[in-house]
């Protein structure tokens, strides 16, 4: 199944937030996040991105990675997306919600 597919509920239903550098959308239990980067700064890092509509006290499973957060840690220090280097990079990044 494409990327696209997997997605595709969450981004026609889900709650839409619009975040500094990203678009977080929230849906049953799973949230995509749209980051990108119009322009790299010179010798800065890709800021954090804080996440909203999150359970605090739930974990959440990076789809594609693996690495379990936690609700409350995205939605105050944030997550930092993996950008390629360059101007104008992108990045999908896709959590569910574990049991």
């Amino acid at each position: 199944m494409t990327l696209y597919k997997r997605v595709r509920p969450v981004i026609q239903h889900g709650a839409l937030y619009r975040l500094p550098g990203a678009v977080q959308y929230v849906h049953e239990g799973e949230t995509v996040v749209l980051a990108f980067r119009p322009a790299r700064r010179f010798a800065h890092d890709t800021p954090l991105i804080p996440l909203r509509g999150l359970e605090p006290d739930a974990r959440y499973v990076e789809q594609g990675t693996g690495r379990i957060h936690h609700g409350a840690v995205l939605m105050s220090r944030g997550i930092r997306p993996d950008l390629a280097d360059g101007d104008y990079a992108s990045a999908l990044l896709h959590l569910v919600r574990s049991s």
